[in-house]
């Protein structure tokens, strides 16, 4: 493959990464959402399923800016950390399209199904002694308060 075609390829490639999905798509597995929930932190929510009986229900997690890991996050593009023990069901109509930020995480939501799947049936992800190192850090206890706090307004 010639220099030119692998820069166009890498170009258009570019563009898609950074496009913004159309508005009059229906909401997916792997969509992230910003919502004007006022706290001390900046949170997103990232669908990762929806209810089995009823579509309208989206699984969601929050998603912080955060450098500390626990026991129940998972990693996605560094600093993003979604926080699985923190999930909650959402309506649909709750994350209005126009307040979607990213789109097509699919391989991030799996990683937190997996970890769901593991809580809902009373296990714990890995254990490593760095990530329960985190669990007793004071700032990443200072920052679950917040998410909960968070939790609480988009169930409230």
């Amino acid at each position: 493959m010639n220099d030119k075609l692998r820069a166009e390829i890498k170009d258009a490639a570019d563009k898609l990464a950074n496009q913004k999905p159309p508005t009059n798509d229906p909401h997916a597995i792997g969509d992230e959402f910003v919502l004007p929930i006022k706290t001390d932190i900046t949170l997103s929510w990232l669908i990762v399923n929806f209810h089995v009986d009823d579509p309208t229900l989206a699984i969601v997690v929050p998603v912080a800016d955060f450098p500390l890991l626990g026991v129940c996050d998972v990693m996605g593009e560094p600093p993003r950390v979604a926080h699985c023990g923190y999930s909650e069901f959402a309506n649909i109509a709750q994350l209005p399209i126009a307040n979607r930020v990213d789109y097509g995480l699919t391989e991030w939501a799996k990683n937190c199904r997996r970890v769901l799947g593991m809580l809902a049936r009373g296990k714990t992800p890995k254990r490593t002694p760095e990530r329960d190192g985190v669990e007793l850090n004071p700032d990443y206890e200072n920052h679950c308060a917040d998410i909960a706090k968070c939790c609480a307004q988009l169930t409230g």
